[in-house]
């Protein structure tokens, strides 16, 4: 049990607390708690600024299918060294919009991060290049590219227009 002492220089102040807490929220496994952020990123108005992103696609995409070329910020991810290597985990995920309403989302696909120091070096300048190619229908107007870095907890997006 911890105590806490809260000392003030103006006479008369009452601090009004609870006697205790107990936090009876059940710990979520690492997949809900990536679940959860591909939730809030596909229902949020706006995109998520934790990871940057920079998203590329043809200019005309063929008919069914646009390919995104995706260019991770590599020093807003936590990439752990372990011996001569830097490894971290991503997921990303591409949610896709008709009329501004979520129209469908891909299942979040994994990669997997593990550099030298000299490819650390070439992504920190360049980004770390993620290919996807996409089914798409001709309905689609937006897609939001979501990546997810599982050691940080982070979250970044991209919403692009399709046609």
């Amino acid at each position: 049990m911890q105590h806490f002492r809260l000392d003030s220089s103006r006479k008369g102040i009452h601090l009004l607390t609870r006697q205790g807490f107990i936090n009876a929220v059940a710990e979520l496994s690492q997949d809900e708690i990536e679940s959860l952020a591909f939730a809030r990123g596909r229902q949020s108005p706006f995109d998520a600024a934790d990871i940057r992103l920079r998203v590329a696609k043809p200019a005309k995409p063929a008919a069914g299918w646009v390919h995104f070329d995706i260019h991770v910020d590599s020093s807003d991810l936590l990439l752990e060294k372990q011996g001569e290597r830097f490894r971290g985990e991503l997921s990303v995920m591409v949610a896709l919009y008709y009329e501004g309403f979520l129209k469908g989302a891909l299942p979040p696909s994994s990669v997997d991060i593990d550099l030298t120091q000299a490819e650390l070096d070439a992504v920190s300048r360049d980004g770390i290049l993620i290919s996807r190619d996409v089914s798409i229908t001709n309905d689609i107007q937006k897609a939001r590219v979501l990546v997810y870095d599982r050691n940080l907890d982070a979250l970044g997006s991209v919403t692009i227009p399709i046609n």
